[in-house]
């Protein structure tokens, strides 16, 4: 599941599915031999919405269920954070013919299998659970109001509580608390 934060909210992107069926779902695939599945997750946005500056932010759901046909599927969820909503629908094969970026209400109102629903439905719960930051960074980071930066960054976002401290070696530890799409803003 593609999602791009804009003004702090996720939108969600969905694809219209023309090939064997005709709907509104996530960007899925498969594994190929040998391959690892984050890199299969990654090469399928890249290769069903043109989409590659992206990561993975968090694994959903593994050994779902699926059956079509007889056939009986078995994938994972992943949830994946894009930087840009540029999105190039790829034609090689007529698998999608056209693409949305929607709120989360209006990914539930599209999309047809429960599966997918599912999978939105985990991704709320997750972004609203709390959880804690913790990070050192270094570099050029004291005398030049990294602490001030942070604070006020924490501050726009609201619900970001910690603190920012310098270390004595040059560092700066930075501790925030916030629920999960907060921290991702923060981030």
């Amino acid at each position: 599941m593609v999602f791009f934060l804009e003004k702090g909210e996720p939108q969600f992107l969905l694809l219209h599915r023309v090939l064997n069926w005709q709907g509104w779902e996530f960007a899925k695939g498969g594994v190929e031999s040998g391959e690892e599945h984050d890199k299969a997750v990654l090469r399928e946005i890249s290769e069903e919405a043109g989409i590659t500056d992206s990561r993975i932010v968090w694994q959903l759901a593994k050994d779902i269920v699926w059956e079509a046909k007889g056939k009986k599927y078995v994938y994972s969820g992943f949830l994946v954070e894009s930087k840009t909503k540029k999105v190039i629908v790829q034609q090689d094969i007529q698998e999608h013919d056209d693409f949305k970026w929607v709120n989360a209400k209006q990914a539930m109102e599209l999309l047809k299998h429960k599966e997918n629903k599912m999978l939105l439905e985990k991704t709320l719960e997750f972004f609203s659970q709390s959880k804690e930051l913790q990070l050192i960074v270094s570099g050029r980071v004291q005398k030049v109001f990294f602490r001030a930066y942070v604070q006020n960054t924490a501050k726009e976002i609201g619900g970001v509580t910690g603190f920012v401290e310098n270390l004595a070696n040059g560092n700066v530890k930075v501790v925030a608390q916030a629920n999960s799409l907060n921290l991702l803003v923060f981030l």
